[in-house]
């Protein structure tokens, strides 16, 4: 009988300790969701108050979207993701300079809005898949926000990158940094988004748009192969041949070393 009791106390015991836990846990996600909930940007907002915003509270533009008072901020981001993408544009057209200098940022521009009108219906059904109860309008405005993102870390990538382009001359080098460059801010731009999806009510799970995510980044690689030329020179606007991107860069790659062996190999005179 003592030992039964002591058993049955002890559970009581465990049973308590256990309650009073998830009792802890439920508070501070509460407050957490309070404090998110309580940070939100104000109906009139300017540009540097955006891109504030992003880089450090996105949550207040998530839920401005949440709430559905986000009109004036979207057209504000529309404006940051335009403006800093031309002005990297014309970093990557410095390289080659001449003709590039306007193509390259009409190609870097236009190849962004084309992606994400593209992935825009999938990127929305993915959305419902995973359980977010939003409007059409609300994904678009989650959209572009997390391509305004990744503008501003390509803005502000971009002295990196002008260093690189009057340093050396080796077209697969200088194609390699800016590709690290946009790799590292289209992650924080897809980090956005699912971090917003995650406050919209409903989401439960982001294996769907972290499928989309690489539906996206392939469209955007291919894109930019379909409208090669963008760092280098060539007499034509757009080039006509079909090609898959990872095709392309290994003939490219091919090319060069082909070429750098004719040039170090010397002819043999008597």
């Amino acid at each position: 009988m003592t030992n039964e009791i002591n058993a049955s106390e002890s559970n009581a015991s465990l049973e308590k300790e256990e309650n009073i836990q998830q009792t802890e846990t439920t508070v501070n996600v509460d407050k957490e969701t309070q404090e998110m909930e309580t940070k939100q940007l104000p109906e009139s907002t300017n540009m540097m108050q955006v891109v504030d915003a992003l880089l450090k509270t996105p949550e207040s533009i998530v839920n401005q979207i949440k709430a559905g008072q986000f009109k004036q901020t979207v057209f504000i981001l529309l404006l940051i993701f335009i403006l800093c993408h031309a002005v990297y544009g014309l970093i990557v057209g410095s390289f080659s300079g001449n003709a590039q200098w306007f193509a390259a940022p009409l190609k870097i521009l236009g190849g962004a809005i084309l992606s994400a009108l593209l992935c825009y219906p999938s990127f929305y059904i993915f959305a419902c898949l995973s359980g977010a109860n939003a409007t059409p309008s609300q994904i678009l405005a989650l959209l572009v926000g997390g391509l305004a993102l990744t503008s501003i870390l390509l803005l502000g990538f971009a002295p990196v990158a002008f260093i690189f382009t009057f340093s050396i001359k080796t077209l697969g080098f200088m194609g390699l940094i800016h590709l690290l460059i946009w790799s590292i801010s289209i992650y924080f731009g897809l980090r956005y988004i699912m971090t917003g999806l995650l406050h919209l009510e409903g989401h439960k799970d982001n294996g769907f748009i972290k499928v989309w995510s690489i539906i996206l980044i392939l469209t955007l690689l291919q894109m930019t192969t379909t409208l090669r030329p963008i760092l280098g020179e060539s007499d034509t606007f757009l080039t006509q041949e079909k090609r898959f991107f990872i095709e392309h860069w290994i003939k490219e790659l091919d090319n060069k070393k082909t070429n750098s062996d004719q040039n170090n190999t010397l002819p043999y005179r008597r």
